[in-house]
């Protein structure tokens, strides 16, 4: 009697542990931080598992593209760390073939090995494309030596970004506080002339400040609070410092407009660039060689631009064209008019 019992009991707990058991794992090749798409593929009742190393702190640009069958169901997506503590746990809904959906999101991370959970939900199926940016944080033992390394800056409009402490809720782990960079130098060469120097944050929540200096690396002016502020310049050197004094981080904007700050060649018009259409030219970044930025252009149905640097005006307008270095440094945003 007593085995009938038991027997029972486990027949009646069986399908609870069968339940328990979730869906089950696909193994998928790791992904690769190079800034192109890869397709996987997701199986109905499964989820994809995507490994995905980090060498060193930084800062990810993660973006998920899919097209997911059935229309309008949720499914999930996950990014995991090394402990399998989640970083972040979204739900989204798939649109269709004829609707891809993309999920774009920027974190900062330390390095170590990490995971991408793309999980099939209500009978969710298809092929989903995965593209990755990274970041490394450049390291504040450069700290004290930031005017020697100073960017040269040959384009009036920088955006570049502080790497920060990680406290908020989307961070499993702290950054060693030797990883960070919390001031970013720029040389600025000057024929002379008055110079209006703005600085913003990208974040509402952000602020920044604001240093020049002389050759002679003597303080000049200093402005808080995300300043806009004009100072008259003499031809010669000048520094720029760009900090967060709260040790924060995030992303800023850096423009210098007027007659003291830096005219690149074949700007016009208060462009960097002016082109008619058909013509091409090439543009340079700050420090970085051409071939170590990634290049966009927010419109290329004005401006084309190669992974090498060249723009091509295609018709008139006016758009911006980004280069992001692969090493981490600060990004260089050219604004081109094709005339």
């Amino acid at each position: 009697m007593r085995r009938k019992i038991i027997l029972a009991l486990l027949l009646a707990l069986l399908p609870c542990a069968l339940a328990e058991e979730g869906p089950a794992r696909v193994d998928c090749a790791p992904i690769e931080l190079d800034g192109e798409w890869a397709r996987y593929t997701l199986d109905c009742d499964a989820y994809a598992w995507c490994p995905l190393q980090l060498a060193q702190n930084g800062r990810l640009h993660l973006m998920v593209q899919n097209a997911f069958a059935p229309v309008q169901c949720p499914f999930y997506i996950a990014l995991l760390d090394e402990n399998l503590e989640t970083v972040v746990r979204t739900s989204a809904t798939s649109g269709g073939a004829a609707d891809p959906q993309t999920l774009s999101a920027t974190y900062d991370l330390t390095a170590g090995a990490y995971w991408l959970r793309v999980e099939s939900w209500n009978g969710v199926y298809g092929d989903f494309s995965v593209c990755t940016d990274f970041a490394p944080s450049r390291g504040e033992e450069n700290a004290g030596r930031g005017f020697d390394d100073a960017q040269r800056l040959k384009s009036g409009t920088i955006r570049g970004f502080l790497s920060s402490r990680t406290d908020g809720a989307f961070y499993g782990n702290e950054l060693p506080e030797a990883s960070q960079n919390f001031r970013d130098y720029y040389l600025l060469e000057s024929d002379g002339g008055e110079c209006e120097i703005t600085l913003s944050a990208i974040e509402a929540d952000a602020a920044f400040c604001c240093s020049l200096y002389d050759a002679d690396l003597r303080a000049c002016e200093s402005a808080y609070d995300n300043p806009r502020f004009r100072v008259g310049l003499e031809a010669g050197r000048y520094y720029l410092c760009v900090e967060n004094p709260q040790r924060a981080g995030g992303d800023y904007l850096l423009r210098l407009e007027g007659e003291g700050a830096p005219v690149p060649s074949g700007a016009a018009e208060g462009y960097d660039a002016t082109l008619a259409a058909g013509q091409s030219a090439r543009l340079e970044h700050v420090s970085a060689a051409a071939d170590a930025c990634l290049w966009g252009s927010t419109d290329p149905g004005v401006v084309s631009v190669s992974q090498d640097g060249a723009i091509l005006g295609v018709a008139a307008g006016e758009a911006c064209v980004a280069a992001v270095p692969t090493d981490g440094s600060a990004a260089a945003v050219f604004s081109v008019a094709v005339r």
